[in-house]
């Protein structure tokens, strides 16, 4: 009976991958990249490469293709190690057998002739009529070729464990795993969210309608769609409000709507502190942005006294040459005119 030692790290978007992948084609296989530590297996990438039946594995097509596949993924990752391979699909009533084989079959890259050889094997059961879920298995296997047949027995079972690889994405997706499953309890109704492009959207088709039949609205009263967002608000503005005193209040009788009035008002001023913070921030960026056009328009006007400068320069020349023939000077200069000033850029 395989021991319940060790434990496989498989990243959300491997998993997610693999599952996807079953979805498409019912089934899904390929190799795992990773590297081990001590009793742990850490799962850092996949290389998808789905077989149809068992024999398909020890076809020299199927080897060249893995073959391809490997190469490629290691012109983005050259120090890459298959550390095992998975299988996911859901088994048929009464095909357990053809089940294991199937899953069992991409060992047969990892197997050596008359020598055992280990490698990780994942197992997904994909969801059925009976079970809804999705389940991991993983093992430690030793995998080895006779010649005429492969043999992969496994050693040791591994806890699958579906970690991120860094504690920042873990918190992110306790979150919303938290946040699905309803904090561990029953499901409740809730708000719907307003989604304010929908409210313009709605008050503006009511708007063209009531404009077709009547066109004579007075230009001081408030468009239909900025009245229904102010309406939003001021709902906001009143929830706010409301939540507000029942806190000022405290009775003690109503604590559940004390701590929901509590949210309420921590998450209002969350967002107020947040709207500032941004405003502060887009400040600095429209100062950065005036800042920038008065160096751009200095550089202009420098540019433009630089340019009056050579102008008065090339006159200055031209007029002591021009004073100069008048004293009876030989003309020795250049039959293309005095040089030029060089410019000043």
């Amino acid at each position: 009976m395989a021991q319940m030692m060790g434990t496989l790290v498989l990243p959300p978007f491997v998993a997610a991958a693999i599952v996807e992948h079953a979805k498409r084609r019912r089934n899904s296989a390929g190799y795992l990249v990773g590297s081990r530590s001590g009793n742990q297996i850490t799962v850092t990438d996949y290389i998808p490469c789905t077989h149809e039946s068992t024999s398909d594995v020890r076809t020299r097509a199927y080897a060249e293709e893995l073959k391809e596949r490997v190469s490629l993924k290691k012109c983005y990752t050259p120090s890459i190690t298959l550390v095992g391979w998975y299988a996911a699909a859901t088994p048929e009533p009464g095909k357990e057998r053809a089940f294991d084989l199937w899953c069992q079959a991409p060992g047969a890259s990892f197997s050596k002739i008359r020598s055992h050889n280990q490698a990780v094997m994942l197992l997904g059961r994909m969801p059925t009529a009976a079970d809804l879920g999705i389940r991991w298995e993983a093992y430690i296997t030793s995998n080895m070729n006779d010649g005429d047949s492969l043999q992969c027995e496994r050693m040791q079972q591994l806890t699958v464990s579906i970690e991120a690889e860094t504690p920042s994405m873990n918190v992110l997706l306790a979150e919303m795993i938290s946040k699905t499953l309803y904090n561990g309890s029953m499901p409740y109704p809730t708000n719907r969210i307003t989604n304010l492009d929908r409210v313009a959207l709605e008050a503006e088709s009511r708007e063209t309608e009531f404009g077709r039949k009547d066109n004579s609205r007075n230009d001081a009263e408030p468009r239909p769609v900025e009245a229904a967002l102010l309406n939003v608000q001021n709902k906001l503005h009143q929830a706010i409000s409301h939540a507000r005193a029942i806190l000022v209040a405290g009775n003690k009788n109503k604590s559940e709507r004390q701590n929901e009035s509590a949210a309420v008002v921590e998450n209002y001023e969350t967002i107020l502190a947040e709207k500032s913070q941004q405003s502060s921030r887009d400040d600095f960026i429209t100062e950065s942005y005036k800042d920038a056009l008065m160096i751009k328009y200095t550089a202009a006007l420098l540019r433009r006294h630089v340019m009056e400068i050579e102008r008065h320069g090339r006159q200055e020349l031209k007029e002591k040459t021009q004073h100069g023939h008048g004293h009876g000077q030989n003309n020795t200069s250049s039959p293309r005119g005095p040089r030029k000033l060089g410019a000043f850029r």
